[in-house]
C-alpha cells in the first residue's frame, strides 16, 4: 500500500504534548503514521509506536517522554485534604530536543544518583612529567604563564611551585619513580621464566655530548631504560661495562639473562657482539638502507660506510615544527624530510637514465618551490580545478631515499598539472612520456621496500616476521622484471647476507612452522637454516646458559638466602615489614605461598640428558605441533629478538626534539629523566589505544 493511497487522519491524542500523535498523523487503518514535520511514512504494525519515537530522535532530534515532579508547595494542603489516594506527585510531560539537559529528578534513577562520584585527581607530578615530556613544554612556562597557571589551579592544584628548579625536580623525582615501577615489572617477568633482549645505539646531541641508550624486549613488552652519559672514548669495553652497569640496576645479568643483543653495524658494535656471551643480531633497516644507496646513490669513498643515523634528523637549526613532524614518521621507523633545503641534492647513480630524469624532477621542483608567485597563479591553479585542494610539490633530502619516494610519487599524482604548468610559465624543461615510465619504474621499487621496512620497525616484529616481510619484498621485486629491479633485488640479498642469523631466525621459524622452512625460497641461500642437528645444537646452547646455569647458580642452589637472618632489621626493611609491626611481612608470606602453588613443576634434567630430551621433544613437536617444556622456552626467548634497532633511533629523534632551541641547557640527568618519561607515557597511550 502506497503512501499516496492512504488516507491519514488526526489522532485522537494530536492535541498532547505528551503523546508522539502530536507530531504524526495516523491512517484509516491503523498501519502507517506519518510525519506532521517531514512527511514520511512509518509503518506501526500492532500499535506499536517505537519507530515514530525513534524518527523523532534521529531525524529531528526530538524527545517525547514522561516526568514526574513534585506538586507545588502551595497547592499540597488542597489536595491532600480532598483526597487520600492522591500520589506524592504529578504527572507532567515534556518535548524536549535531545542533547539538552536532564531534568532535576526523573523516573529512573541510576547509580550515580545515590553515589557521589569522586573525582580522582593525578598528582602534581605526573601532571607536570606529562607536560614537559610528552607536550615539550619548558619548565619556565609554567612559572611565566599566567593562563596556564590558571587552568592547573581551576582543575584543583593549588599549591604550584614558582620555581622552574622545582618543577624539575618534581619531574627528576617522578622520573625515579617509574624506573622503580620498570624494575618491579622486568623482575616479574624474570620471575615468570621471561629472558631478555637488548637493542641499544649511541648518538652526539647537538650540545656535542654521547649519550647511549638501551632498551630491553620481552616477547610481548619492551622497556626504554633512558640515557646513558658517555664521558670517555666509546671503544666496545666501555660498551660492555655501561651495559652491565645499567642491567644491574634492573636486577638483570648480560650471561644468564639476556638471549641476544641488536645493533647496526659500525665495527665498534661488531666487536661488542664478539665480546659478550649472547647473540648478536645486526639492523635489517640499516642494511636495507645501504641496498638502495648502493643503487640509487653514487657510492662513497668507503664502500662500508654505515647509514648516517636516524636521529640526525634532529640537527642544529632546525625549527620545532619539523622535529615534531619528523617525530610522527620516526614512530614507523622512517624518516621524512625535515626541510626542504634545495642544497641538499645528493648524489644520484652513475646510470644516465635514471639520474637524468631525477635531476629534471628536482629542477622543476625547485623552480616552483622559489617562485612563490608561479606556484599560487599557475601550478596551484591547476592543481585545485583537478584535485580540488592544493598539493605542493615535495624536494627530497640528503640521506633520505624514502624522502626520493615522496617527491617522486607526488610528482607522477601532478603529471598533468605539471605539464600544464610548464607550459604557461614557458620553463625551458619538458617532461615526455618516457621520463613519467621511469618515474613509475623507481615508484615500482621504493615502495615495497617503504612498507617492507615500516614493518620490520612495528613494535610487535620478530625475526620470523621479519623473514615474512623480506621474502614478500623480494617476491614482488622479482616480479618486475626490470633491470633496476634485479640491480635492487641484488644488492638487498647481499647486504642482508651480512645481517641475518640463520641459527636465530632459522630456529625460530622452526619452532613457529616447521612446514615453512622446507616450502620456503631461498633466494640464494639467503633464508637458510641450520640441520635439524644444528637446530637441537643451537636450543641446547640456548636452555643450558638460561635455563640450566641460571637455575644452579641461583641464592636458592648456592645457599645464600638461608643464612639471612630473618630477625635483622635490614633484611625486614628489605623484605617490606616495619620494625613496629610483622602484619607487611606475613602479607608478602602469604603471597610467596599462592604464587609458589601456581607455579608448573618444572622438570630435572642433567645436562647430560638435555639433547636426548630435546630430541624427544622435536619429535612430538613435529607429529602432534605441540611444544614441550624447553621448546617452549626456546621459542619465548628468541621472540625477544627484534629485528631492527630502531627503538634506540626513535629515543633519539625524541632526544633531539626535547632538548631543542627552548631548552638547550638541560643537564645530563634531566634529558634522561624527560626522555624516560616521554617513552613511559607514548606507552600508556598506545594501551589506551
Amino acid at each position: 500500500m502506497s503512501s499516496e493511497n492512504t488516507d491519514f487522519i488526526i489522532h485522537k491524542k494530536n492535541t498532547d504534548q505528551c503523546s508522539v500523535w502530536f507530531h504524526f498523523l495516523t491512517s484509516s487503518d491503523g498501519k502507517s503514521a506519518k510525519c506532521k514535520i517531514c512527511s514520511s511514512t512509518l509503518k506501526t504494525l500492532g500499535g506499536s509506536t517505537k519507530g515514530l519515537h525513534t524518527h523523532l530522535q534521529t531525524k529531528h532530534k526530538v524527545k517525547v517522554s514522561k516526568e514526574y515532579a513534585p506538586e507545588p508547595s502551595g497547592s499540597s494542603s488542597t489536595s491532600a485534604s480532598s483526597s487520600t489516594s492522591t500520589p506524592a506527585t504529578t504527572a507532567s510531560c515534556s518535548t524536549k530536543r535531545v542533547g539538552s539537559p536532564l531534568p532535576t529528578s526523573t523516573a529512573k534513577r541510576t547509580m550515580k544518583d545515590y553515589f557521589k562520584v569522586v573525582n580522582q585527581q593525578e598528582p602534581l607530578a605526573k601532571v607536570l612529567s606529562r607536560m614537559t615530556a610528552r607536550d615539550g613544554l619548558p619548565f619556565s612556562t609554567f612559572t611565566t604563564s599566567e593562563d596556564l597557571r590558571d587552568l592547573l589551579i581551576f582543575k584543583g592544584y593549588k599549591e604550584l611551585p614558582t620555581s622552574p628548579v622545582t618543577i624539575r625536580n618534581h619531574v627528576v623525582v617522578y622520573s625515579k619513580e617509574i624506573k622503580e615501577s620498570y624494575k618491579n615489572e622486568i623482575l616479574q617477568a624474570k620471575e615468570r621464566g621471561d629472558r631478555f633482549s637488548l637493542s641499544f645505539d649511541e648518538w652526539t646531541s647537538n650540545s656535542n655530548k654521547r649519550f647511549m641508550n638501551m632498551n630491553v624486549h620481552s616477547p610481548d613488552n619492551f622497556w626504554n631504560l633512558g640515557l646513558i652519559r658517555v664521558k670517555v672514548s666509546m671503544t666496545a669495553e666501555v660498551c660492555v661495562a655501561l651495559l652491565e652497569e645499567k642491567l644491574s640496576y634492573f636486577g638483570l645479568s648480560l650471561k644468564d639473562d639476556i638471549v641476544g643483543i641488536v645493533t647496526d653495524g659500525p665495527n665498534v658494535m661488531l666487536k661488542v657482539g664478539k665480546l659478550l656471551p649472547v647473540k648478536h643480531q645486526l639492523c635489517f633497516a640499516h642494511g636495507i638502507h645501504l641496498a638502495v644507496c648502493d643503487v640509487l646513490y653514487k657510492k662513497k669513498s668507503q664502500d662500508d660506510t654505515e647509514m648516517i643515523e636516524l636521529q640526525d634528523i634532529v640537527g642544529i637549526g632546525e625549527d620545532v615544527d619539523d622535529v615534531l613532524e619528523s617525530l610522527d614518521s620516526l614512530e614507523s621507523g622512517l624518516t621524512v624530510n625535515p626541510n626542504e633545503d634545495v642544497n641538499e641534492a645528493p648524489d644520484l647513480t652513475s646510470d644516465k637514465n635514471i639520474s637524468e630524469v631525477i635531476k629534471k624532477v628536482r629542477k622543476v621542483v625547485v623552480h616552483f618551490k622559489r617562485s612563490s608567485t608561479k606556484n599560487d597563479t599557475i601550478l596551484q591553479k591547476y592543481v585545485r580545478a583537478e584535485k580540488g585542494k592544493e598539493l605542493s610539490l615535495i624536494l627530497d633530502v640528503k640521506t633520505r631515499w624514502n624522502s626520493l619516494l615522496d617527491m617522486i610519487e607526488r610528482f607522477v599524482l601532478l603529471k598533468s598539472c605539471i605539464q600544464k604548468a610548464l607550459i604557461d610559465a614557458k620553463y625551458q624543461i619538458k617532461l615526455e612520456d618516457c621520463d613519467f615510465d621511469v618515474l613509475k619504474e623507481i615508484i615500482g621499487i621504493l615502495a615495497p621496500i617503504k612498507l617492507t621496512v615500516e614493518a620490520l620497525c612495528r613494535r610487535d616484529a620478530n625475526l620470523c616476521t621479519a623473514d615474512a616481510a623480506l621474502k614478500f619484498l623480494l617476491h614482488q621485486l622479482s616480479q618486475n622484471k626490470t633491470n633496476l629491479s634485479e640491480k635492487m633485488m641484488s644488492c638487498l640479498i647481499i647486504r642482508l647476507k651480512q645481517r641475518r642469523s640463520s641459527t636465530l631466525s632459522g630456529v625460530l621459524n622452526y619452532l613457529q612452522n616447521p612446514g615453512l622452512i622446507e616450502s620456503c625460497e631461498d633466494f640464494e641461500g639467503l633464508f637458510s637454516t641450520p640441520s635439524s642437528s644444528g637446530i637441537k645444537n643451537e636450543m641446547k646452547l640456548l636452555i643450558q646458559r638460561l635455563v640450566v646455569e641460571t637455575k644452579y647458580n641461583s641464592p636458592e642452589r648456592t645457599g645464600e638466602m638461608e643464612v639471612a637472618n630473618v630477625d635483622d632489621p635490614e633484611f625486614i626493611v628489605s623484605e617490606g615489614r616495619s620494625l613496629e609491626s610483622n602484619t607487611p611481612s606475613l602479607q608478602i608470606m602469604l603471597e610467596r605461598a599462592i604464587l609458589d602453588s601456581q607455579k608448573p613443576r618444572e622438570p630435572e634434567v642433567r645436562q647430560s640428558d638435555l639433547l636426548s630430551t630435546l630430541r624427544k621433544e622435536c619429535s612430538l613437536y613435529e607429529s602432534c605441533g605441540t611444544r614441550g617444556y624447553y621448546l617452549t622456552k626456546v621459542y619465548n626467548f628468541l621472540r625477544s629478538v627484534p629485528p631492527t634497532s630502531v627503538e634506540a633511533e626513535r629515543a633519539f629523534s625524541a632526544a633531539g626534539y626535547i632538548q631543542n632551541k627552548l631548552r638547550s641547557r638541560l643537564g645530563d640527568e634531566t634529558l634522561d629523566c624527560l626522555l624516560f618519561l616521554r617513552s613511559h607515557f607514548q606507552k600508556l597511550e598506545v594501551r589506551k589505544e
